[in-house]
């Protein structure tokens, strides 16, 4: 779905403008439509891994959405916090989710895009699991700080490794359509947890989204790594 919905608003270049691009000799997932017809197709396409990136993107909007909207509520009725000092242990938690953007970015170019995804999907987990079990309110604090590092850290990826697994045909087009897939999927978010709260408590509903993430580590072992490489099609 994702290629496929990227790539239909596009249809004012030629057939023969519509090409395949290959990235370093391996093919990219991706359809051209025009007037309903096919032009390309990729391995990628007809395997269906070109949904990939779209998958991660709906993770990433469902944990955020479902974290921030139901985290002052958490922190007045399960730790007893005051309105006053929830807003501010949440605003912690954002301050850490903007410290994660700029830290991923920096490890992503450094070290790949697939390992610094896994590194902060496996902190994902592990902070949000741990903080629904914290009872402490300096404890809360700090584990939302770091919770909020690893649960949005990785936001600072995907404008990459989308464009870096699209052909410049639909790159713009991608990232808007896939992050507001993500955005629709993620809307669910504070419902799923209302109805997970209401049945085990706001702790077993945390838990709850930690296990997202294990579903985003294994989606990321199947996106092509392509930090550093050249992309064919580019503009220099």
């Amino acid at each position: 779905m994702g290629f496929r919905c990227a790539a239909r608003p596009i249809a004012a270049f030629s057939r023969d403008d519509a090409v395949h691009e290959p990235h370093d000799g391996v093919e990219v997932g991706f359809v051209v439509v025009v007037d309903d017809d096919v032009v390309s197709a990729g391995p990628g396409a007809v395997l269906g891994s070109e949904s990939l990136p779209e998958g991660i993107c709906s993770v990433q909007n469902f944990g955020y959405y479902g974290i921030l909207t139901w985290l002052p509520t958490y922190l007045t009725q399960q730790l007893g916090l005051s309105t006053t000092n929830s807003g501010l242990w949440t605003a912690v938690t954002v301050l850490g989710m903007i410290a994660g953007i700029m830290i991923f970015g920096q490890l992503a170019d450094r070290i790949g895009r697939r390992r610094s995804f896994w590194i902060f999907q496996a902190g994902a987990f592990i902070s949000l699991f741990a903080y629904s079990q914290l009872t402490s309110p300096m404890a809360v604090l700090i584990g939302g700080a770091v919770m909020g590092v690893f649960a949005n850290g990785m936001l600072g990826g995907y404008g990459a490794i989308i464009a870096e697994n699209y052909p410049t045909v639909a790159r713009a087009t991608a990232q808007n359509v896939l992050f507001g897939i993500g955005r629709g999927v993620g809307g669910f978010a504070p419902l799923v947890v209302a109805l997970v709260a209401g049945w085990q408590g706001f702790g077993a509903a945390l838990g709850f989204l930690a296990l997202i993430y294990i579903v985003d580590m294994v989606a990321m072992l199947l996106i092509p790594e392509r930090g550093g490489k050249r992309l064919d099609g580019a503009v220099a």
